[in-house]
């Protein structure tokens, strides 16, 4: 594997990353760190290591649609996300025209619409710190996108078989309004 020496070298300068990789702090603890890289002013990439938080790996997780439609559960959304969000600027893709996040979730239905609500809790459990959720947010993306484009039932179908899977593993949040704003 490459050291954290070539991985830093090899991004470009003029941006901020999440780096995510295991480090070996203790044999008995399964932990991952996260580094804040930023760019220093000669270009040069250089890690923050103040400011390295280390998390002990949880048990996977995942919240239903069900759970993240709740108004009382609208303080665990990720701070990316806003239930009043169309789903085409999250998404980028128009498959319910006019919806937002929290539409899309309230949805009946199979097929596309079962697709859509599982998608938008999958993208909110993999933004959630406290869900140890098994895919990442981009990925949920890709998924969803790859099964619309497909255009068919099976693929829908099939894409929101391995999410609702997930998200219905166990949802490790509780009762959350948020601040009322």
């Amino acid at each position: 594997g490459a050291n954290l020496d070539d991985l830093l070298g090899s991004l470009p300068s003029g941006a901020r990353y999440l780096v995510t990789f295991e480090v070996d702090i203790d044999p008995e603890l399964d932990v991952e760190c996260l580094i804040n890289v930023g760019t220093a002013s000669s270009g040069l990439i250089v890690a923050e290591f103040e400011d390295i938080t280390c998390l002990e790996f949880g048990d996977p997780g995942g919240c239903t649609p069900g759970y993240w439609k709740q108004p009382q559960h609208f303080g665990s959304w990720p701070f990316e996300y806003n239930p009043n969000d169309l789903f085409v600027d999250v998404f980028g893709e128009d498959a319910f025209p006019g919806l937002t996040l929290l539409d899309v979730l309230g949805q009946g239905g199979g097929g596309l619409y079962a697709l859509g609500r599982h998608a938008v809790a999958a993208l909110l459990n993999a933004k959630n710190a406290e869900v140890y959720y098994p895919v990442a947010s981009n990925e949920v993306i890709q998924l969803f996108i790859e099964a619309y484009e497909d255009g068919s039932k099976s693929a829908a179908n099939a894409a929101k078989n391995i999410l609702a899977g997930y998200n219905e593993i166990g949802c490790p949040l509780a009762r959350n309004e948020g601040d009322p704003e």
